[in-house]
């Protein structure tokens, strides 16, 4: 796999999802999947989502364009590998909780800022994403 930088400098984000992905077939995998899917189309085209994918096997998978980046789970020498990519594509603050409502990204808003009128008032979802681990 090639491991190459792809960074944007406009205005969009940069996020990583990690976690095992589409074609391995497990339930954490559809759920990555899922969300990696669902963020990129939230945040739209001026921003970069892309996937760090964990594998259970030496040989990966046939990952999609998406996937840019593996880590063989059994192996403690790929994490660190993994946070330097991560560090180095994304260049912007991380966090393993993010919150999404009214197709905006609040993550980084401060914790006292109002919901959007329309949460407050029910018409829309507050959507909270979060890390999960298990072994």
């Amino acid at each position: 796999m090639d491991y190459t930088l792809q960074t944007r400098s406009d205005a969009g984000m940069n996020v990583a999802v990690i976690g095992n992905y589409v074609p391995r077939r497990c339930g954490l995998a559809t759920f990555t999947t899922d969300v990696a899917t669902w963020v990129a189309r939230t945040l739209g085209p001026e921003s970069d989502v892309f996937v760090v994918a964990m594998n259970d096997r030496e040989d990966g998978y046939d990952y999609p364009p998406m996937v840019r980046f593996e880590v063989l789970a059994n192996n403690p020498r790929d994490y660190p590998r993994a946070a330097d990519y991560v560090n180095l594509s994304t260049q912007q603050r991380r966090s393993l909780v993010r919150f999404f409502a009214c197709g905006q990204d609040l993550s980084l808003e401060p914790a006292d800022a109002p919901l959007p009128a329309a949460v407050a008032a029910g018409a829309e979802p507050f959507l909270i994403v979060g890390a999960m681990a298990g072994g």
